[in-house]
């Protein structure tokens, strides 16, 4: 696909962005439905969904009975109740395996993302639909937000902010 892709970004172009999706309702549905302009578009939410998973995690923990917990998915972490009563939750986050990590304390409904550089994935400048490089020495972006999702999706937001196209071959 590499061949592809940065043979042709104008076909790309056709498939980026949200006026290729339409948002329709129907008499025998109560939800709207979301449909695509062509076969080819692809939804990605990947930017949100380890986020989200943590968040329906600990809802869940919550409705079985649980006051305090700390969920952590993938650099997503979200916090529910006080370990005790005196202390929030304290974590650790790693940036580089040659330094210490920085211990954070985390507050009753407090969420955090930690995004980097999107290793091993291929990422496409919307605007140019070129290939983009992210540094692999780029700093971490750290995003708090009242849910992980919203925290996810803002942290990989920000990393993409940072990428440069890739010079073409």
């Amino acid at each position: 696909t590499e061949a592809h892709l940065s043979a042709a970004p104008s076909e790309i172009m056709k498939l980026v962005g949200f006026s290729n999706l339409q948002v329709t309702t129907s008499s025998d549905s109560e939800y709207p439905h979301l449909q695509k302009a062509y076969a080819a578009v692809a939804i990605d939410l990947s930017g949100i969904g380890a986020g989200y998973a943590v968040d329906q995690i600990g809802n869940h923990l919550e409705s079985l009975g649980s006051t305090a917990h700390l969920v952590e998915l993938g650099g997503e972490v979200r916090a529910w109740g006080r370990p005790n009563p005196s202390e929030n939750w304290q974590v650790a986050l790693r940036s580089r395996k040659t330094k210490p990590p920085e211990i954070i304390s985390l507050h009753h409904g407090q969420a955090l993302a930690v995004s980097t550089s999107l290793r091993g994935k291929r990422v496409i400048n919307p605007l140019t639909g070129r290939s983009a490089v992210v540094s692999p020495y780029a700093t971490p972006v750290v995003v708090y937000a009242q849910t992980c999702a919203e925290a996810d999706g803002l942290a990989t937001a920000k990393v993409l902010n940072t990428v440069q196209d890739a010079t073409p071959d």
